[in-house]
């Protein structure tokens, strides 16, 4: 898994999921973006920090465990390359909101949408096993009242990569 450098033909700048930045998102979608790229960019360590702060000393460990859980089935079986920001970029990758979009799906009680929008990112052979570690993950989001929200994603042809500049 690693960032794609060129933006795809069919997504032009004005074009993408809903035009969002990290300004448009909620406090919940920011954790799980930054914690994806942290991940990417430092890893194992990378989002231990921020979790420590988000969950407290007492959550952390489960909350790493279920993150690391899915970024791990992420990296192993992705369908195709996914784009993932820099840490420091404010714009957000169709990707980056497909993920965020699982959990925010799974915190809403819709399994149906969580699955269609995972197999976006992995092979069907692990999706399952996606979606428990993302489900996990939820649970302790939401818990912490870290909501995410339910948002309409852009549609992508499938095997094609993902945008990223």
């Amino acid at each position: 898994m690693r960032p794609q450098p060129e933006p795809r033909a069919d997504e032009s700048p004005g074009t993408g999921p809903d035009d969002l930045d990290l300004g448009h998102l909620s406090v919940g979608e920011l954790l799980v973006i930054w914690a994806l790229r942290m991940r990417l960019a430092r890893g194992p360590s990378g989002p231990v920090a921020g979790f420590r702060l988000a969950f407290g000393l007492c959550g952390v460990e489960a909350a790493l465990a279920s993150f690391e859980g899915l970024f791990g089935v992420l990296q192993r079986h992705c369908r195709c390359e996914v784009g993932l920001h820099a840490p420091g970029c404010r714009c957000v990758s169709l990707d980056e909101m497909t993920l965020a979009g699982v959990i925010a799906a799974l915190q809403a009680e819709a399994p149906l949408h969580a699955l269609l929008m995972a197999a976006r990112l992995v092979d069907a052979a692990v999706l399952e096993g996606f979606l428990d570690h993302a489900r996990a993950l939820a649970v302790r989001l939401k818990a912490e009242r870290l909501h995410l929200p339910v948002r309409p994603l852009a549609g992508r042809e499938g095997g094609q990569p993902p945008s990223l500049h």
